[in-house]
């Protein structure tokens, strides 16, 4: 019988098929059968601390696994009564070990071609920037990379075009900032996309310009969709979709909420899941556009602990980021007195799409940062809940980051039952700039 040392990508691989909810027994499945219930466990935990988060016992000393469920959490001899001559045991040698975690708002695609791309995270300043790219830049072709963020470089404000021009002057350079709300061109880019001062900044979008109307290369939110990027194919998403797994299963992750899933991506998901490629539980939100286009005609999937992939919610952007000054505030910028932000979606149709999204079962999770996208978004979910009054049991509203809200509107939260998806990590990403962004009397 084999005992292995807690190595973290083993374990990581090990919790990946458990339920997430809780570590205590689970009622077995139609496939789960008795035997199997009373037999010897596959894989035996112990040697540390077992956080069950468990109220009613929140600490034990060891775990029992069979056919991916749970068999019994306990005292270290009652657990090792399960042991069979092929049980393996992880011996924790006094660590501790925990339910896997799920991330309640990732974009695993997003990270599988970031993978694959120049990371361009942490760079001081653009010499750096500029060294990253002609060191990673592939022999042809786009130059792709993502991460770039001018609150860190001693001069913080938005780039312009011009060093990516001079640095590759032939061909096209796109840039998508670590939001993920603002993107950065050179000329050979804004020339493929056609734009130019001529261009008229698109609904829910802003091109950048300099002093005289010239686009500056720095394309803001609707905006990015002007550039005609390459596109992944279905082998592309497949591949870096299992690359995605890998990284965030290495780092302790067993379950995702995935934002943003189009038919392609859908399709690829289903076709992991299918195949026992998919090693993640991915919990999915399609598209607005998808959403819109065709899926509020359908049934979201059902839920269950069997599933590795389900389509159940939709998302949607009312707004942008704080950080490229897209986030929609209910009085200017203060480091940008003349400019709000940007609401993504008209309110009428964000109510439109939520009332829709409620009466099929749908999910709704909506991006909101600012305190105005925000507001918007609680006006919305208020007018379509009540508009609901005849469904039983509407499915629970998101808002996704709640960023900055005013302190009014708070309480419309519970008042409505709202789920707050906020993300601690924003705090610590943000905070030192934000104070310019908001100004002392908002920030308070």
């Amino acid at each position: 019988m084999p005992t292995f040392a807690p190595d973290r990508r083993r374990f990581c691989q090990a919790l990946a098929a458990l339920t997430v909810a809780a570590c205590q027994r689970s009622e077995p499945s139609p496939h789960h059968s008795a035997a199997a219930e009373r037999g010897p466990a596959d894989l035996l935990i112990l040697g540390g601390r077992v956080l069950t988060m468990d109220p009613r016992r929140p600490e034990a000393e060891a775990l029992a696994i069979a056919r991916g469920r749970i068999l019994s959490v306990g005292d270290r001899a009652a657990i090792e009564a399960r042991r069979g001559p092929h049980t393996r045991v992880l011996d924790l040698h006094g660590g501790c070990a925990l339910p896997g975690l799920t991330d309640a708002h990732a974009h695993l695609i997003g990270l599988g071609r970031d993978l694959e791309i120049i990371d361009l995270r942490d760079a001081a300043g653009i010499p750096e920037l500029l060294a990253r790219l002609r060191a990673g830049a592939p022999a042809a072709g786009w130059v792709l990379g993502r991460g770039w963020d001018q609150n860190r470089w001693s001069d913080p404000a938005m780039p312009d075009h011009r060093p990516l021009s001079e640095a590759f002057p032939d061909r096209p350079v796109w840039l998508v900032r670590i939001d993920g709300h603002a993107g950065w061109a050179n000329q050979a880019a804004l020339a493929l996309a056609g734009i130019d001062q001529n261009t008229p900044d698109p609904p829910g979008g802003e091109l950048l310009r300099d002093d005289r109307g010239h686009p500056t290369g720095v394309l803001i939110d609707g905006a990015m969709a002007l550039m005609p990027a390459p596109i992944a194919t279905p082998a592309d998403l497949r591949r870096q979709l299992l690359a995605a797994q890998a990284h965030v299963l290495a780092r302790g992750l067993t379950g995702v909420h995935e934002m943003g899933v189009d038919p392609a991506a859908d399709a690829v998901f289903r076709e992991l899941a299918a195949s026992g490629q998919l090693h993640l539980r991915v919990h999915g939100y399609a598209d607005q556009e998808w959403f819109a286009r065709e899926l509020h005609t359908r049934h979201p999937d059902p839920i269950s602990p069997e599933s590795r992939y389900q389509l159940t919610g939709v998302k949607i952007y009312a707004d942008g980021a704080l950080g490229s000054r897209g986030a929609a505030l209910l009085a200017p910028y203060s480091d940008r007195p003349d400019h709000s932000g940007l609401l993504l979606i008209e309110p009428e149709r964000l109510e439109e799409l939520v009332r829709r999204a409620l009466r099929g079962g749908w999910q709704p999770a909506t991006h909101a940062i600012g305190d105005r996208g925000n507001r918007v978004v609680l006006d919305a979910y208020a007018r379509a809940l009540a508009a609901a009054t005849d469904l039983a049991r509407p499915p629970r509203m998101r808002l996704e980051h709640a960023q900055i809200l005013d302190l009014a509107d708070i309480p419309r939260l519970a008042e409505l039952g709202v789920i707050a998806s906020m993300q601690p990590t924003h705090a610590t990403s943000d905070m030192a700039w934000v104070p310019a962004r908001v100004g002392p009397q908002r920030l308070a």
